[in-house]
């Protein structure tokens, strides 16, 4: 199907629909540069994690621009890099569920690499795609075995290399690096990287874990999950040595995200904090002012901002904006307001959620209540290990994974105060009026977005189509 075109409002989005004048199309395009790191939430040192070991990452974010509010649309690998490549929410794009397990996106829908391709760029991908159908993302090179990128200096060199692939055929190159790093199966060390790994004993709680204590198994996954935070970290740095080496570091475009946060309850497939806000660099030459903003930024912002820096035409119905306004650090108009998702991660995972934030309070819907969590305890005992032994019966913490296993149709947080979201004031008559109103601006941003949620009766069918296991994933015709 082709892309529909969907509404902007500023109920929604917050944003003008004029033209400014930095929306023209650039004099000479950039090169791009889109990192991507696989179940990275904000688990850097830059963003204020002090176990973690980013030297390379925090230096790029000294550089450029840190947004303190960068989100994916769903914390499901599949899912928020479809997003990442469309500038579309799941629900737009339909890639429900992940791509091993049969899910994929509309047919018709333009993505970045077949965009770019008709703007004359060199396309290549280093890293999984896993978004599915494969034909949509058309690469000149293609290296998507995502265990190769453990080897940090090999995803170096092959950079280098199609940095100069580029430079032979006189095109500008979109160059899109996706470390496998930090997802499971963890290695302490892989070839040596990194020199020096933690270890189980220097593991502590996440701040979105209220636990007193760790148990071993826990311990050994933290340690192993921080190794491969550290070894993306010597990764990103040799990538921008090359870069620099190439001397293209002065017309790239370099922008950096984790597709969701880590694989530990509350984290991946969960639409807490944890889950979807993730660490969010851009590196704009000479548009920049090195700066943090605390802005709502999203991953449907990516293909408007690649696009502007690209001096390509943007396809109409996209529900995100191009960065570049927020780059300098002056006042800019911009969304008050921002949406995310949840719907599945493999095929027996069907449970849809929604979520809408604004600068301090956060809401989150989930359609069918009374589904159990499963990703609470574990399967096999990895990755989902239940933190819920480390907590008294009673506790603060045995409170808050009792909800996230055993999910409430309504969640109210106040970020400000409770940011890592342990107590609920959904129903509390004190905010009763801030709920009324982000259910109101849920409401607009489904409605505009085209989700065919919304509607109870697609609800029920698409769910009675997962339980029975008859989902008909593809969005269309089967693939030849």
């Amino acid at each position: 199907m082709n892309r529909r075109v969907f509404c902007q409002s500023l109920l929604a989005t917050g944003l003008s629909l004029s033209s400014p004048a930095w929306a023209r199309p650039a004099a000479k395009p950039l090169n791009i540069l889109l990192i991507t790191a696989d179940d990275l939430g904000t688990q850097l040192g830059c963003y204020g994690d002090s176990l973690a070991r980013t030297p390379n990452l925090d230096a790029l974010a000294a550089r450029g621009v840190q947004f303190q509010n960068g989100y994916i649309t769903a914390p499901s690998c599949s899912p928020s890099r479809s997003s990442i490549l469309t500038g579309l929410y799941p629900h737009q794009n339909g890639h429900w569920g992940l791509a091993n397990f049969g899910y994929r996106m509309h047919y018709g829908i333009p993505a970045m690499p077949a965009l770019l391709q008709q703007a004359g760029y060199y396309n290549a991908i280093i890293g999984k795609l896993h978004v599915n159908p494969v034909s949509a993302f058309p690469f000149d090179f293609a290296q998507t075995d995502a265990t190769k990128t453990w080897d940090v200096k090999r995803v170096a060199q092959t950079s280098r290399e199609q940095m100069q692939a580029a430079e032979r055929q006189k095109k500008p190159f979109f160059l899109y690096v996706n470390y496998f790093d930090p997802h499971t199966p963890f290695h302490d060390q892989f070839e040596g990287v990194p020199a020096n790994p933690h270890t189980p004993a220097q593991m502590k709680p996440f701040p979105f874990h209220p636990v007193d204590a760790l148990n071993k198994g826990v311990r050994e996954q933290m340690a192993g999950y921080y190794n491969g935070v550290a070894r993306m970290d010597v990764g990103v740095g040799l990538l921008m040595a090359e870069l620099q080496k190439a001397g293209r570091d002065g017309d790239t475009l370099v922008l950096f995200v984790g597709d969701h946060g880590p694989q530990f309850p509350r984290g991946k497939n969960a639409v807490y904090e944890a889950g979807i806000r993730v660490p969010f660099l851009a590196l704009w030459p000479g548009a920049t002012t090195p700066h943090r903003d605390n802005r709502l930024v999203s991953t449907i912002d990516f293909l408007p901002t690649i696009l502007n820096a690209a001096g390509a035409k943007l396809p109409t119905g996209l529900p995100g904006a191009s960065l570049r306004p927020l780059l300098d650090g002056k006042d800019a108009p911009w969304r008050q307001v921002l949406g995310a998702e949840n719907n599945a991660h493999g095929d027996k995972d069907w449970r849809p959620q929604r979520t809408m934030r604004d600068g301090r309070w956060k809401l989150i819907h989930t359609l069918l209540p009374g589904r159990p969590n499963t990703k609470i305890t574990p399967s096999g005992g990895k990755p989902w290990i239940d933190l819920t032994q480390s907590s008294l019966p009673g506790s603060l913490g045995a409170q808050v994974f009792a909800t996230h296993r055993d999910t409430p149709q309504w969640q109210l947080y106040d970020l400000q105060n409770d940011p890592h979201e342990f107590r609920n004031l959904a129903g509390k008559p004190k905010h009763a009026a801030i709920e009324a109103g982000l259910r109101a601006q849920l409401e607009a941003w489904q409605r505009e977005t085209n989700d065919p949620l919304r509607d109870p009766a697609k609800l029920a069918a698409i769910t009675r189509a997962h339980d029975e296991g008859t989902f008909v994933r593809s969005g269309g015709k089967k693939e030849e």
